[in-house]
């Protein structure tokens, strides 16, 4: 993976947006990269937006989602990502309380506190799915189905898992 980067860093150098030879190759591999990337996700190409990073991510969808809803409760874990601590500073000030879902001593949420934390008024959730500093994987499979299951809009900072092949792999069967 990291030589294809390198490779496309090196001849593909244009701006998508510009109407240059350069930059419409840019542009034509932009946007398939985006059409493989949303069939691995089993989603439209319309529905991808690629942004210049996670923290940017991270706020356009929880921000963007809040700001879209009528205020009620966000409910993160103790151990999110600074971006997503920050998003929910802002939220806080708009009128959304903040919530933050207790983990055991391996960072993993206590699923046994899934009933409590979905309970209104929770219409927002976002849970970091592999977190970067310990390593652990959050049972977002079992909290998004529940969260679905109550009407709760459910975020993940897909971030760290996504980035590794092995995922990709799996995500693309």
């Amino acid at each position: 993976m990291i030589q294809r980067i390198l490779e496309v860093q090196e001849s593909v150098w244009g701006n998508p947006s510009s109407l240059h030879g350069p930059g419409l190759i840019a542009a034509e591999l932009l946007e398939r990269s985006r059409q493989m990337i949303a069939s691995c996700l089993m989603a439209s190409s319309t529905e991808l937006v690629l942004t210049s990073g996670a923290t940017e991510s991270i706020h356009l969808g929880l921000l963007g989602m809040a700001r879209s809803m009528q205020s009620g409760r966000l409910v993160i874990s103790a151990v999110e990502h600074p971006a997503v601590l920050a998003a929910a500073q802002v939220l806080k000030h708009e009128g959304w309380d903040v919530c933050y879902w207790p983990v055991d001593p391996l960072g993993r949420v206590k699923l046994e506190d899934l009933d409590l934390m979905l309970a209104p008024p929770t219409r927002l959730v976002s849970i970091i799915w592999g977190q970067s500093e310990v390593g652990t994987i959050q049972p977002i499979k079992t909290i998004g189905l529940a969260c679905r299951e109550r009407g709760i809009v459910f975020h993940t900072d897909a971030t760290q898992v996504l980035s590794q092949d092995y995922c990709i792999g799996l995500i693309c069967r």
